[in-house]
């Protein structure tokens, strides 16, 4: 049987490994933005970057309807869950928008998320290590969507 300390390292190896295959698609839609693509090609891949954004704003928002439920029934819960709801709400509308002002908006979505779960190292309930990854994820998701929108320009 594995102890504690063994588990959470698996845990966090795990963790990063996914984030960072996670962050792949979004690595992949900023250096196409900069490629010489066929304007059908290049749609689509753009396209499929929305869409990506979207799901990924609103599985943040599903970590944090989780992370609600887990604590306490009252007010807090109930304003933690509806806040939880905003990141789909606001992906999907970015998605709808599309083009240099729906990047923009997903690009400010992942960094309100960076600036909401940097209060998770305050919560007893969440690891150290994802609190780290998601600063990181933040940053990084957000520079890609802003050399996305940049791309616009180009």
């Amino acid at each position: 049987m594995k102890n504690k300390k063994t588990a959470v390292n698996e845990d966090r190896k795990t963790g990063w490994a996914l984030a960072i295959a996670g962050f792949l698609p979004f690595a992949a839609g900023t250096l196409a933005a900069y490629l010489p693509l066929e304007p059908i090609l290049a749609a689509r891949i753009g396209f499929a970057t929305m869409a990506y954004g979207a799901v990924i704003l609103s599985f943040l928002g599903g970590i944090r309807w989780g992370l609600a439920l887990t604590g306490q029934p009252g007010p807090v819960m109930a304003r933690d869950l509806g806040l939880s709801v905003f990141p789909s709400l606001w992906g999907w509308a970015a998605f709808l928008l599309g083009g240099m002002g729906g990047v923009l908006m997903l690009a400010l979505g992942f960094a309100a998320m960076g600036a909401w779960d940097h209060g998770l190292a305050e919560d007893p309930r969440v690891s150290a290590w994802f609190v780290t990854l998601r600063r990181v994820l933040s940053v990084l998701v957000t520079g890609s969507m802003l050399a996305i929108a940049a791309s616009f320009a180009v």
